[in-house]
């Protein structure tokens, strides 16, 4: 079991390893390119030149997975949880929480960094030369923003292939969430086909980004080194920027997760701090998704309540009426004990005497009972 837990963590090493390779190449492209101006003029130009040929290349390797992966995901994310729903009504609990933390968070995140962008906008200068870099590697224009009637068009396909091809993310995820709950009314052989055919996709897809990814130094340091060239100093600065902004825009995120925990989970200030020490440890030190999973079961099984078994219920004492364990009375010496009230004498004239049943035992002067 540990040899297979020891493979298992090389590729997650692996790409650890390789992300900071990336953010190596990133610094590195963004030195390079800051003193590339000093080189000579067609020097300079052809080593530019290539720098974006590579980094194009390598960016479009990079965005031609995104839009199939984008949908094979949400079908596949969004048909087992609808399935895992109808399981029960604890796994639907837990689905429709998974949706609305995740929704919060992301809402908040978004308003979040809105407000850290007018609060601490980036400075004219830095914004203009990072515009004049970005559009030397992206030459696609940008299209117009649409009005709130157009906007909401947009966002029910009428082709869905059209969208796919100009890159619009949008009604993509529309097409693929309507989708997604359709498959939750057709056959069960059916649906079990299409969710195995595009998590295979996914897979496949995953497979061919781990490529691409394989080369990210080389693509990261030509497009750094071409961004670098044309921004000089000012890509420092808006790569600061936009690293303290998402830093505190996560730390927010986070924070918000406490009331969160305290008025909804009903777990103390203080235990969830405690059980938080672990997987943001984690989280800090390595970027191992499994590493995380496993530490972020262990907190959730520590932070939810026993439930109480039938077993560990007290029983309420009930006292019971025993009949059979009462004592006889008391009797005097020489008489009977107490009979049962079927012993009967006969007392009329011409009767033999006592019967049990209406069966005489022998003569008795008064008809009593015995």
């Amino acid at each position: 079991m540990s040899g297979k837990t020891g493979d298992a963590d090389q590729p997650e090493k692996g790409r650890g390893f390789r992300a900071y390779w990336a953010l190596g190449a990133l610094v590195l492209g963004l030195v390079a390119g800051s003193l590339s101006p000093r080189l000579a003029p067609p020097f300079h130009d052809g080593v530019i030149a290539t720098a974006g040929f590579v980094g194009t290349l390598w960016l479009n390797a990079l965005k031609m997975t995104v839009i199939p992966l984008v949908v094979a995901l949400l079908v596949v994310g969004i048909a087992k949880s609808a399935e895992a729903a109808q399981a029960g009504r604890v796994a639907a609990r837990s689905v429709l929480w998974i949706v609305i933390v995740c929704t919060a968070s992301a809402i908040f995140g978004a308003i979040a960094i809105l407000v850290l962008v007018h609060l601490f906008p980036l400075s004219r200068s830095t914004a203009a030369g990072l515009q004049a870099a970005l559009g030397g590697i992206e030459s696609k224009t940008p299209a117009s923003l649409p009005g709130i009637a157009e906007f909401f068009k947009g966002v029910i396909p009428d082709n869905v292939v059209s969208a796919a091809a100009n890159g619009d993310i949008l009604p993509l995820v529309v097409f693929s969430v309507l989708f997604a709950l359709a498959l939750g009314f057709i056959s069960e052989a059916g649906r079990r086909s299409l969710v195995t055919f595009f998590e295979a996709v996914g897979d496949a897809l995953l497979v061919i980004i781990e490529w691409v990814l394989w080369v990210a130094p080389i693509g990261v340091f030509s497009l750094a080194l071409v961004v670098g060239s044309a921004a000089g100093g000012s890509a420092f600065g808006g790569l600061a920027h936009y690293i303290v902004l998402i830093s505190v825009v996560g730390v927010l995120v986070t924070l918000a997760a406490y009331p969160l925990a305290m008025v909804f989970g009903r777990v103390g200030f203080a235990q969830f701090t405690r059980a938080l020490i672990p997987p943001q440890a984690v989280a800090i030190s390595t970027r191992s998704s499994r590493e995380r999973n496993l530490s972020s079961s262990r907190v959730s099984a520590t932070l939810t309540p026993p439930r109480r078994s039938n077993s560990s219920r007290k029983a309420v004492a009930r006292p019971r009426v025993n009949t059979f364990s009462r004592k006889p009375a008391p009797t005097a010496p020489g008489s009977c004990p107490p009979c049962p009230a079927s012993i009967t004498t006969s007392g009329s004239a011409g009767s033999s005497g006592p019967s049990i049943g209406g069966s005489p035992i022998g003569r008795s002067g008064s008809g009593k009972t015995i």
